[in-house]
């Protein structure tokens, strides 16, 4: 089996049974996995690619995959810690060495890690020093990250988006952010921004600098104008490292910001999350407010203004009830029940506290909470329906300061305001639209409600012409249908008595003629078949044999046959009935195309059963299939008279999808995805496998009945960077990752005068 390097990504030479080996391109020592499934080595050869590529999410699902079927394989544990922490390895310039870079600090020890004891428990004592050795070198780096950290700059508020595209230009996603930085800027707000607060810094320096300002940052804007830039490398290492910080400190916020796409092509992970659309009027406005509101309520408030709060305050917020009794633990324990979601519990202790303090708002705030069933007070504005009818909803109302009513009522104008925009969307009719308009009017002072109300009952105005302009072309389409329906009606009536008389005319004439028909047909018939079969096994046949000597020779002809496209020829040999007794048996070829005294063939049937390439990644150019064909393959198959005829070809990359994909010169290939379109019939893109190639591994498609000798058969051209174009068991196209096993159908050019 070969495994890649975890360092470097090379193939390893690998000792049955070792538990180490050292890479022959890096020269690093690393351990190996225990197994010797086939299905679980290739798991973790593309687990490393993923972790080589930085995509450490997918990485760590694939290790996880593998622990899923065996919970003691040591080495998946130690790539859960390799992602977790954002390692990657690259080399010193100065010793040649690998050294690793984290790309992922956290305020966790290594060492303390539960993944890393599992590893250090599961591994054997090679294995478990190598684990000890490098988790101390990892544990170091991070140490020496959060010490720099500590010294660094906290924020406000962090930019999560991407800065160039695949060129290389500036993307929109970052003009939009940097007109976001300023805006927050000139409110007062502390922003990270990658463009400018990394600006100048060396890339060794970036993560504490970003370490810092995730934990720090109160809120994460995470920009995006297309869903593969919220998914590319960098970013999502941004905003995934966020949602794992918000788990521990509910207090911070990620708000998904999004314009040009639908809101449900955002990743998976911001299901649960408000997201904002950037093209709505009063964005940036609405953005900003919200901020406010997080980073004012997170401030601690100053001493000094606390001894300044009037009498009255004091009494309706007191802890303190008139007997004395602190209500203090009864709230704190009824939010603890609100946030894990017990609404029960959360409300017996409000009733509790109002026992003691019948005028306490945030008793009154907790029982609304529960009876709407909210974990968090800012989740009210999210909420389907207006809640202000709610008993408890107006104690509060009546008993809180103007700065909770003010935002409960914002919360429930927020509730109003989204049920009318989402009324508005939906609309199609006049109807539609005008109740759109009155949904918008309690709320008219909200954000852009009134101009939206206006422009409801402008498009109202408009359907209400579309409907009209409908009904009188319904109308005249009906009048056009029945003068139509009228016409034809008489002209099938004309039709049907010109048919008539016509078909009387011809009876006559027919029985004029019948006589004369029966006294020819049985001559006509006779010569008839005569001529056919002359034709087909005689003239024709002659007439193309003759051709094709006229062309190309009687020496040629004796030696292949008739080699015209369409035709089939043998040439060469190679195991095919999987018996060694009776040798290699003769190849048959498929003849492509003739041209320069040169056909173009590809085998009949698949051969054997081979991997594209064993990494994911390799080009036709480097790829594994390509160095069998021209090696094993050719030496076997033909012997030193017929490699003689094989003349060395340009092959085409025939690839726009990979840019790594060169021209090669080769005599054994594989056909492109072009010539496959030019050259073979839906019937001849189907393939049979030989008995040999079944034996070899090809699968036996038993539940298709209708193509289950049949196999898939591999191309040359590439479909992005890790898979390649085959031809299924229909002859249809398909696509597969290169380091899967299929079919092989050699193509050569043969020098059919030489």
């Amino acid at each position: 089996m070969l495994f890649n390097c975890k360092f470097c990504g090379g193939e390893l030479d690998i000792t049955d049974g070792a538990a180490i080996t050292k890479c022959k391109y890096c020269h690093t020592s690393q351990t190996l996995p225990k197994t010797t499934d086939n299905g679980t080595h290739n798991l973790f050869n593309r687990a490393t690619a993923l972790r080589l590529r930085c995509e450490f999410d997918k990485a760590e699902a694939v290790y996880e995959k593998i622990l899923e079927a065996d919970a003691t394989e040591s080495e998946a544990y130690w790539g859960l810690i390799l992602c977790r922490y954002g390692i990657e390895y690259v080399e010193d310039p100065a010793t040649k060495t690998m050294l690793p870079t984290c790309h992922r600090a956290s305020y966790e020890s290594v060492i303390a890690d539960g993944d890393y004891k599992a590893a250090i428990d599961n591994a054997d004592g090679e294995r478990r020093k190598l684990y000890e050795e490098q988790a101390r070198e990892i544990d170091r780096i991070q140490k020496d990250i959060l010490a720099l950290a500590r010294d660094e700059e906290t924020y406000d508020v962090f930019i999560c988006y991407k800065e160039s595209d695949e060129n290389g230009k500036r993307t929109r996603d970052s003009v939009i952010a940097n007109d976001i930085y300023y805006q927050l800027t000139e409110e007062g707000f502390k922003v990270f921004y990658a463009a400018i607060t990394l600006e100048g810094k060396l890339g060794a320096a970036y993560e504490p600098i970003i370490f810092a300002a995730l934990n720090s940052a109160k809120v994460m804007l995470a920009v995006g104008t297309k869903p593969e830039y919220f998914n590319a490398v960098w970013v999502k290492n941004e905003w995934s490292r966020y949602l794992k910080i918000i788990k521990k400190d509910r207090n911070k916020l990620l708000i998904p910001c999004y314009q040009d796409m639908d809101a449900y092509d955002l990743p998976d992970e911001f299901a649960h999350l408000q997201a904002q659309d950037m093209s709505k009027i009063g964005f940036i406005t609405d953005i900003v407010r919200g901020i406010k509101k997080i980073i004012k309520k997170d401030e601690p408030k100053p001493s000094a203004v606390v001894k300044e709060i009037v009498k009255e305050t004091v009494v309706k917020e007191s802890t303190l009830n008139d007997g004395g009794v602190s209500t203090e633990p009864l709230l704190k324990r009824a939010f603890m029940f609100l946030e894990d979601g017990d609404f029960k519990s959360a409300d017996e202790y409000c009733e509790r506290v109002l026992d003691l303090d019948p005028e306490n708002t945030r008793a009154y705030l907790g029982k609304l909470m529960a009876e709407l069933k909210v974990k968090k007070k800012d989740d009210l504005k999210s909420l389907s329906a207006p809640f202000s009818d709610n008993v408890y909803y107006k104690k509060v109302i009546r008993f809180a300061d103007e700065s909770l009513k003010t935002e409960l009522l914002e919360y429930t104008e927020h509730i109003i305001y989204t049920q009318a925009v989402k009324a508005m969307r939906s609309a199609k009719t006049e109807t539609d639209y005008k109740k759109a308009a009155e949904l918008f009017k309690p709320v008219s002072d909200y954000s852009d409600a009134a101009a939206l109300s206006e422009q409801c009952l402008a498009l109202a105005e408009k359907a209400k012409q579309q409907a009209e302009e409908k009904k009188r072309a319904e109308e005249l389409a009906k009048s056009i249908a029945e003068a139509g329906r009228r016409k034809k009606a008489e002209e099938a009536r004309l039709a049907r008595e010109r048919k008539a008389e016509a078909e009387r005319i011809a009876a006559r004439k027919r029985a004029r003629r019948k006589k004369l028909i029966v006294t020819f047909t049985s001559l006509a018939v006779c010569l008839a078949i005569a001529f056919a079969v002359a034709l087909n096994t005689v003239i024709l046949p002659t007439i193309k044999t003759n051709e094709f000597i006229s062309a190309y020779g009687q020496s040629v002809y004796d030696k292949f046959g008739l080699v015209a496209k369409g035709e089939y020829i043998t040439f060469g040999k190679y195991e095919q009935d999987a018996s060694d007794s009776n040798g290699r048996e003769d190849i048959e070829w498929l003849v492509l195309d003739v041209q320069d005294g040169k056909a173009l063939v590809v085998s009949r049937y698949g051969l054997d059963w081979k991997q594209y390439h064993s990494d994911d990644h390799g080009t036709w150019e480097t790829s594994n299939i390509r160095k069998w064909l021209n090696e094993t393959f050719f030496t076997e198959a033909f012997s030193e008279d017929e490699q003689a005829l094989i003349p060395l070809m340009t092959v085409s990359a025939d690839s726009t999808s990979n840019s790594n994909e060169k021209n090669t010169e080769d005599k054994v290939f594989l056909l492109s995805h072009t010539e496959t379109a030019t050259y073979l019939s839906k019937k001849t893109r189907k393939c049979e496998r030989t008995a040999y190639a079944t034996s070899r591994g090809a699968y036996e498609y038993k539940h298709n009945l209708t193509n289950k000798n049949n196999c898939i058969w591999w191309l040359r051209t590439s479909v992005g960077d890790e898979a390649a174009y085959c031809i299924d068991l229909k002859g249809e196209d398909y696509s597969a990752y290169k380091a899967a096993q299929f079919a092989v159908r050699p193509a050569i050019w043969i020098d059919i005068k030489a």
